[in-house]
């Protein structure tokens, strides 16, 4: 299909050429009143015959003898305006016939390739997985897109070579370019192979750790290592993989199904809920005050785990009853000041969530700096890297933590550290009632767009006013939210800030919880 834009400059140029071929049939000069040879323009009045003695034509014809009008055009200026005509009219005109309607009845080679770089991945374990897909085929332009034939996996690991794998994708045989050049003839390629391929680029971490693949989201705890882009291929997976689910999304990602009409297509994403964890500001009500009582309420409401406040002698048996419900500590939240040293009890609590997604939420205080005054960057990034450098590769991350009136108090502040502290494994959350709190120079979707590429949690509440209630509660357009965070392709998980609601927390959770579903669900039937 052409469209005006290709259209309006053929147009123009079939205009010019029209406008040139018109002047050239004007003719010279203008002729005075004498009778004169139409064909010639000689002046024929007092000849002694009927023969024009300059071109020969017979004056006694119909219209062989006129009067005025204008010389008629030589033959240089009609071949002149003819070319121009063709020259600016057929190479427009003549290209969109031909590829429009003879390109596509002729037989040709097809060849092909998607690429496309899953990076940064939040474990830190490797530095990219580079996708190649193509297909080779002989046929016509216009048949329907066959099918890919051969995905190509190129591994880069943090440090040492670059690994690579073909697969044959009709036959999901596969070949490690390093062991053979031989026809690929291996057992169908499976989750097992594809695990022992990633160890044998000496991925860091050992087998607790998440192995994550971009052809089937492999690895023990999945949810260990998101990509930028692999939600182009399949959804974010939350859960364990089974091998129902490596088959399923393994066939979908390889391309087993043809990509119709255009071979160069990805098809959207298919959208999924964000994991919906609970903070445990929302967990201080007079029915859970113990931390059993915390972690049943949330397995029971069906949270996907919590936010927890930093407490050194508290936190291991909150692990523990976390493991045993199958919940997530989605976080763990501190409040450092700047100018002072790590909390050494903080860095013993790291060892303990060595392997896992817990975000340390860092809220930065400064005992001499007003908020986000940037003075204070260096002693910050000199912190958050002490914290990152402690929890290595395999997890945990960093999180800055925007608190409003703390010395990082915007999503800007958490963007600016985290870029400039340049390690994948430093990120910002994203909090709603302190994004309310603050006062802000720009549209709220803009913040999010900026803060993607760092953004690892999200918080949100109801806001009556500047007043945190429970989701059912207040005049915040919660719905136009979540509808901003679905849009700019946020994947990670959304959590429920609770502080200072009042009551029993059974009560106003399960009405938050309740909310959330219907939002959810409004979402899913856009």
């Amino acid at each position: 299909m052409h469209y005006g834009y290709e259209i309006l400059p053929i147009l123009l140029l079939a205009s010019l050429g029209g406008l040139f071929l018109w002047l050239s049939r004007q003719g010279g000069r203008k002729l005075g009143p004498e009778p004169r040879c139409t064909a010639c323009g000689y002046i024929v009045h007092g000849l002694p015959g009927s023969i024009c003695p300059e071109c020969g034509a017979d004056l006694r014809a119909a219209g062989a003898v006129t009067a005025g009008g204008r010389l008629p055009p030589s033959r240089f200026a009609r071949v002149g305006g003819w070319s121009i005509f063709c020259l600016l009219t057929l190479p427009g005109g003549g290209g969109i016939l031909w590829w429009d309607f003879v390109m596509p009845f002729l037989p040709q080679q097809i060849h092909a390739m998607d690429v496309s770089t899953l990076g940064q991945p939040q474990s830190g374990a490797y530095h990219s997985i580079i996708i190649r897909r193509e297909v080779y085929a002989h046929g016509h332009s216009g048949d329907v897109a066959p099918a890919w034939q051969k995905v190509t996996l190129e591994l880069t690991p943090n440090t040492g070579p670059t690994s690579k794998m073909y697969v044959d994708l009709p036959s999901l045989h596969y070949r490690d370019v390093a062991d053979s050049k031989e026809p690929i003839n291996s057992p169908p390629l499976d989750e097992r192979a594809l695990v022992a391929w990633m160890q044998k680029a000496q991925i860091k971490g050992d087998s607790s750790q998440a192995l994550a693949c971009p052809t089937a989201c492999v690895g023990r705890r999945s949810r260990d290592v998101t990509f930028p882009l692999v939600h182009a291929y399949f959804p974010m997976m939350t859960k364990p993989l089974t091998r129902r689910d490596f088959l399923r999304f393994g066939a979908a990602v390889l391309g087993s199904t043809p990509l119709w009409a255009d071979p160069l297509h990805v098809p959207p994403p298919h959208w999924q809920p964000w994991p919906f964890y609970v903070m445990d500001t929302g967990l201080v009500g007079p029915d859970v005050p113990t931390l059993e009582e915390k972690v049943s309420l949330a397995k029971e409401l069906g949270f996907s785990g919590i936010d927890y406040t930093f407490d050194r002698a508290k936190l291991p048996r909150m692990i523990e009853l976390l493991d045993k419900a199958k919940l997530e500590l989605t976080a763990l939240y501190t409040s450092p000041l700047i100018e002072v040293p790590l909390d050494a009890g903080l860095a013993e609590a790291i060892k303990l969530l060595k392997g896992r997604p817990t975000r340390i939420e860092m809220a930065l205080r400064s005992r001499n700096l007003k908020s986000s005054d940037p003075a204070g960057d260096k002693r910050a990034l000199e912190l958050i890297d002490r914290v990152s450098d402690l929890c290595g590769d395999s997890g945990p991350v960093v999180s800055i933590y925007p608190h409003t009136g703390l010395w990082t108090q915007s999503v800007e502040d958490g963007v600016r550290l985290s870029k400039a502290s340049g390690r994948r494994t430093v990120g910002v959350n994203f909090n709603l009632v302190h994004w309310k709190w603050v006062k802000q120079d720009r549209p709220q979707k803009q913040s999010l767009k900026d803060a993607l590429p760092y953004l690892f949690l999200v918080s949100i509440n109801g806001l009556a006013g500047n007043t945190i209630g429970p989701l059912d509660q207040g005049n915040y357009d919660l719905p136009g939210f979540l509808r901003r965070l679905k849009s700019i392709g946020y994947r990670g998980p959304v959590g429920l800030q609770g502080y200072g609601i009042k009551g029993p927390s059974r009560e106003h959770l399960t009405k938050s919880m309740k909310k959330w579903r219907e939002m959810i669900q409004t979402l899913r039937n856009a």
